[in-house]
């Protein structure tokens, strides 16, 4: 299911931006990551070099990825899927994103799990990512998440496409946010 957002340009007309499945390739440089987090540049490339911020050189520069500002940004992304309302915490934010990121590179597809849904052994407020491809498990992960969010995916863990939609407006989010820090 693709998840178009139509926004509007200044003469009134209509204008298709980006697809979620579009923005999880998306970078920023170096220079933008630091209008927006407010640190330096000196910071920002000792981090990348430490491991701290994932990213990549692309000839002399370094691009990184649009999920890793939200380990810097202390507002939650709302957002609202079939018809409910969810703050979700940047830092859950960043894993559940890194995570489909990377899942997505591998050429597979996001599960969630959530102990709400009957599974056994997970801690409280602990989801368990699940990555696909075809019927072959890939890699998982366990990430704690807020009451507020775990009810929301165990609602929408039960419908078919719904924990797309959520990450999809999870990365519409992300992008809006940047683009709105940066002045774009």
């Amino acid at each position: 299911m693709f998840i178009e957002k139509l926004v509007s340009n200044t003469q009134g007309l209509m204008q298709i931006v980006e697809k979620p499945e579009e923005l999880f390739e998306k970078t920023i440089s170096v220079s933008e990551f630091c209008k927006i987090t407010g640190y330096s540049p000196s910071t920002v490339y000792r981090w990348l070099r430490e491991g701290k911020i994932k990213g990549f050189r692309c000839g002399v520069y370094w691009e990184i990825p649009i999920y890793e500002v939200l380990k810097f940004i202390k507002e939650p992304l709302k957002i609202t899927v079939k018809g409910i309302e969810v703050n979700v915490e940047p830092l859950i934010a960043h894993e559940l994103l890194s995570f489909e990121n990377e899942c997505l590179k591998a050429g597979g597809v996001v599960q969630i799990r959530t102990s709400m849904m009957g599974y056994p052994g997970y801690g409280r407020n602990e989801i368990l990512l699940v990555c696909y491809r075809g019927s072959t498990e890939l890699s998982s992960k366990y990430v704690k998440v807020s009451d507020e969010v775990l009810k929301i995916l165990s609602i929408l863990a039960k419908g078919s496409g719904y924990v797309k939609e959520f990450l999809d407006k999870l990365w519409l989010k992300t992008w809006e946010l940047i683009k709105t820090k940066l002045g774009k």
